[in-house]
């Protein structure tokens, strides 16, 4: 069945502006074997999609709302169908 499995630490800035950190942690309800190394997979890509991102689309509630769609679509196309959901456990702008 399902199970949870912790991504690493994600932390990288953003492109505008770029002196803005962000910090995430999560993880991923995922289904199958391999669950840490595709743990691994998308975090990498979450660090590729932040890069892109700007304080402005992510920040007030539906802008959080966009980015955590936007991050759960991005790990189950990374996961081959077997990530069921990203779980945003924290997520720190600085």
């Amino acid at each position: 069945g399902p199970r949870l499995v912790n991504l690493p630490n994600i932390i990288t800035n953003l492109a505008q502006p770029e002196k803005m950190w962000v910090r995430i942690e999560g993880a991923l309800i995922v289904e199958g074997e391999n669950a840490e190394a595709m743990a691994g997979i998308v975090a990498e890509d979450i660090v590729a999609y932040l890069r892109t991102v700007s304080l402005d689309q992510i920040q007030g509630g539906s802008g959080y709302q966009y980015l955590r769609e936007d991050l759960n679509e991005r790990a189950r196309v990374r996961g081959q169908g077997k990530v069921k959901e990203l779980v945003l456990q924290s997520l720190i702008l600085e």
